[in-house]
């Protein structure tokens, strides 16, 4: 199974609880209590947060976290490499471009390497604003990921 670290999947979902406050300073205990993660797991993410420079510490009486831009201008593909570091679903992507000892005799590398593209093609293409909106479903293709919103009662035709 191919799995996110728990502590990402934590990133991610504090940065999406960032996302719903428009803007405004959310503090660590607030966070905890939203999103049910111990507080000193939220101040210890949220400093790698700041360190990738995807969130802003606010000191003083009414200090805490903000994002550093516009939730749509953050995608989850940031989130995750600010926390686990590169991508690679195979060890064919881990060796910076250098052959791994399989190398000669693998037939299946060049595809492995599409399929990483495309999963981070995905990710690139998922903004917070697209996490935290309810009606968002992503598509994927090989080509590019479609955003597909949820028909509401009124709407007519097919979607």
């Amino acid at each position: 199974m191919l799995r996110l670290s728990k502590m990402t999947d934590y990133g991610v979902l504090l940065m999406s609880e960032l996302a719903k406050s428009n803007g405004e300073v959310q503090r660590a205990p607030d966070l905890a209590e939203a999103t049910f993660i111990p507080q000193p797991t939220v101040r210890k993410v949220m400093t790698t947060l700041i360190q990738a420079g995807l969130v802003e510490s606010v000191r003083g009486i009414n200090g805490g976290y903000k994002l550093q831009r516009e939730p749509h201008h953050i995608n989850v593909r940031e989130v995750i490499r600010s926390l686990e570091g590169d991508i690679a679903l195979t060890g064919c992507e881990e060796n910076d471009g250098k052959a791994c000892e399989q190398a000669s005799v693998c037939g299946t590398r060049t595809n492995w390497l599409k399929i990483n593209q495309a999963v981070c093609d995905a990710l690139q293409n998922i903004s917070l604003k697209d996490m935290v909106d309810e009606g968002f479903t992503p598509i994927f293709t090989m080509k590019k990921v479609l955003p597909i919103r949820a028909a509401k009662a009124t709407d007519t035709g097919a979607i």
